[in-house]
């Protein structure tokens, strides 16, 4: 999503470079997606076994899709924080110009 509002934002200032930036876009998004194809779908010619996750990973992993669900649902639990650290760039584009 924050790419597209990049996009749109760019496109007010100027047209030719928000199509390139739109294929760039497109062209990364299209070589990533190859790279794990290849690196996770590809053949296994070696004849790797690679184990499972153990208890302990699973722990870990399950502690940070909690804490990132809960940053996403409870957002606002945290923000008097984030707009204090925030709080010094407020002016920061009364200088850009």
């Amino acid at each position: 999503m924050g790419e597209f509002l990049t996009l749109v934002g760019a496109y007010a200032v100027s047209v030719p470079f928000t199509v390139l930036a739109a294929l760039g876009l497109i062209a990364s998004t299209v070589y990533a997606l190859w790279m794990i194809q290849l690196t996770f779908y590809g053949p296994n010619k070696e004849g790797w076994k690679l184990p499972d996750f153990s208890g302990r990973e699973m722990a870990m992993m399950t502690a940070l899709i909690a804490v990132i669900l809960w940053l996403g649902l409870f957002s606002a639990a945290g923000a008097e924080h984030r707009e204090a650290g925030a709080g010094g760039f407020a002016g920061f584009g009364d200088y850009v110009h």
